[in-house]
Formats: structure tokens, sequence, C-alpha cells
């Protein structure tokens, strides 16, 4: 019984098209200055049997039709507000092609997602909250798969208030 239990695991692991593989391994929030304050996230990300998409263009508005990072700046009740800032999203051993970071099957990658917004210290504190985080999974045969990580998850993509 115990065997049919392990091969159908890994059947499953091996061959799911949903089984993906992330988790957040840091968020900061760090006022630079009384104009400027930077915030990471910090995400490890990568699939045992496909290569990974990710697209590295990000957005400060919620377009569910974009295929980039979404974020907001948020105050501690949740209210949005938009401020200028400057972002990037970056990796190291993902290969950059096409606005996209791609992983090969079996790697994984730390990714970390970099903003450093303009908010005068006489602001109300504001914390960087990831709304939507798409990607695309190629299969060895070549099958092309758009992905969100979902919302649940997206929670704890969000940094502490900047102090």
């Amino acid at each position: 019984m115990t065997k049919y239990f392990f091969f159908a695991l890994f059947a499953f692991l091996l061959y799911s098209p949903t089984a993906s593989a992330y988790e957040v391994a840091t968020t900061t929030a760090y006022r630079l200055n009384d104009s400027y304050v930077l915030y990471t996230v910090s995400f490890k990300m990568g699939f045992l049997n496909r290569i990974l998409a990710l697209p590295i263009t990000t957005n400060n508005t919620n377009n569910p039709l974009g295929d980039e990072l979404n974020f907001v700046l948020e105050d501690g009740f949740g209210e949005k507000k938009d401020f200028k800032t400057n972002q990037v999203l970056l990796a190291s051993k993902a290969i950059l092609k096409d606005k996209k970071y791609y992983l090969p099957m079996g790697k994984n990658d730390i990714f970390t997602f970099v903003l450093v917004a303009e908010i005068p210290k006489d602001k109300i504190e504001y914390a960087l909250r990831v709304t939507k985080l798409p990607y695309l999974t190629i299969d060895k045969d070549k099958k092309v798969r758009l992905a969100l990580i979902d919302e649940n998850s997206l929670e704890s993509f969000v940094t502490e208030i900047a102090k």
C-alpha cells in the first residue's frame, strides 16, 4: 500500500500542471531619507518539470489583462496612494530574454522586486503590496501555460509600513 502511495505522489508532483514552487523569502521597507522609501519583496520560484518564464515588467495599476507584476502602495487602513516610483525585478540565475526571466526545468532562483517611492516624510507611511504576479510555464512538449500566483498566497507578498 505504501509503495502505491509514493508512486501516486511522485506521479502527481512530476506531471501536475498546477503544482508550483514559490515562497516569499524576505520583505523590507526602509526610509532612505526625508523624501524616499526603499521597498523589496524577495521570493523563490522554480519548477521541477517545467521552464519558468517570469515577466520583468511592472505596473502600479491593477490591469487584469496585462502580463506584468502589479503593485500598490497602501497605508495601514488599506487606502491606496499613487506616488512617483521607480522599480525593477531582479534575478541572479535566470536568463533575461524578450522582457522575461527564463529559468530551466529543475532550477529555482530568488527574484527580488525593488521599488523606490518618493514619499515625503510628513505623509502617512505606506507599505508595498504585490497584487498580481503572472508567469508562464513551458513543459517538455513545449506547451505554454499562463498562470497567476493566487490571491491568498499574495497576502505574503507585502512589506511592513516603512518607518
